[in-house]
């Protein structure tokens, strides 16, 4: 085996590993589904995995030639920005991932870790005093009355409840509010395919309402048990 390939294989099996980590990090404990397709970032991941696993080590073989002065300081380079663009598209990642799903005045708003506001977080009940690490939590911001809101928007401006931990509360707190608020199942079948709903509810049968998922790039369903103010999936549905 030439050194041109060995370098081209232990290359292109450290990228495979580093892209394979991601993938189950991004999708399997930051953006569990469909998060990460309510928040758009699937591009975004396949983006970084083709510099990590393609450009890379397909750069690094062509330059590769062993009578070459430059060699070493060339390979350097290009692995350089190859790591540096890996870590880039992470840390983007781990910033717009979501960390909290807050019930808020009848829908569910999806949370970023960009949007917290984390002033004021040592204030907040012992749960929500830490952003969550692996995958998104569960909370609710108290349900305000119409004078209230108009207060709040006075005061806030652009800020919102949602962004601010220490206005959280537990969700089983709002509890007589989500059942006011709560969608029948059967609205659903208006927009969405008969079957999908119906294999919905035998993969859920203590599904009882549904509450709309806010996010960035799409909004989805989220399937309630009213009961137990139980968040029992998240689906992509239409409403």
């Amino acid at each position: 085996m030439s050194s041109r390939l060995k370098f081209f294989l232990v290359h292109f099996s450290c990228s495979l590993f580093s892209a394979l980590l991601l993938l189950f990090w991004v999708f399997k404990i930051w953006y569990p589904y469909p998060l990460a397709q309510a928040l758009g970032v699937t591009n975004i991941v396949i983006m970084i995995v083709i510099i990590d696993l393609i450009i890379g080590p397909i750069l690094c073989f062509i330059i590769y030639k062993v009578e070459k002065k430059t060699l070493r300081f060339d390979l350097s380079v290009i692995i350089f920005f190859q790591i540096v663009a890996f870590l880039f598209g992470f840390y983007n990642l781990s910033q717009g991932r979501p960390v909290w799903l807050v019930y808020n005045q009848g829908n569910i708003d999806l949370v970023q870790r960009v949007e917290i506001i984390k002033d004021d977080m040592g204030k907040a009940l012992p749960k929500f005093q830490k952003i969550p690490m692996f995958g998104p939590e569960i909370a609710a911001v108290k349900t305000m009355n119409l004078n209230e809101m108009n207060i709040h928007k006075e005061k806030a401006k652009a800020i919102s409840f949602i962004q601010q931990p220490e206005k959280y509360i537990l969700l089983k707190d709002e509890h007589v509010n989500i059942k006011k608020n709560i969608h029948n199942i059967n609205e659903l079948y208006k927009k969405n395919q008969k079957k999908e709903i119906d294999d919905l509810l035998l993969k859920h049968p203590n599904v009882q309402g549904w509450l709309p998922l806010r996010a960035t790039t799409q909004n989805m369903v989220v399937l309630m048990n009213i009961d137990k103010a139980q968040i029992i999936a998240i689906v992509d549905l239409k409403f």
